[in-house]
């Protein structure tokens, strides 16, 4: 994308102030693809169309997580590194549960588990 960077370990350093960040583990969103995978598991449904379900949606999640990354980095290049506490915990945050939510309403309309006894 033609920004300076540099590469030590986990971080990454940005721009010319070659300012640090951290990308560990848990930002490429394992614990979304963990709780999707749970909310799925505790409904209702055959283990087939689960797994097929969880295939598409769970690489999606993945690639979701990789452009969550992508954007608090260019902000943070482009509007000043003081945004990226406020950008990554709290607007992704909320985006990642919302979207997480979504996803199983998806699976819950999909399989019309919705207002079932």
């Amino acid at each position: 994308m033609g920004y300076q960077t540099s590469t030590s370990d986990f971080f990454l350093f940005l721009g010319e102030s070659q300012y640090p960040i951290d990308i560990s583990r848990d930002c490429l969103g394992w614990k979304s693809m963990y709780s999707l995978f749970a909310l799925v598991f505790a409904t209702s449904g055959l283990i087939k169309d689960k797994l097929k379900f969880l295939a598409v949606w769970v690489p999606v999640l993945f690639v979701v997580n990789i452009f969550r990354v992508l954007i608090t980095m260019l902000v943070g290049l482009n509007l000043g590194f003081q945004y990226l506490e406020f950008i990554h915990t709290f607007l992704w945050q909320g985006i990642m549960i919302i979207a997480l939510v979504l996803v199983w309403y998806v699976w819950l309309r999909r399989g019309n588990l919705i207002g079932k006894k």
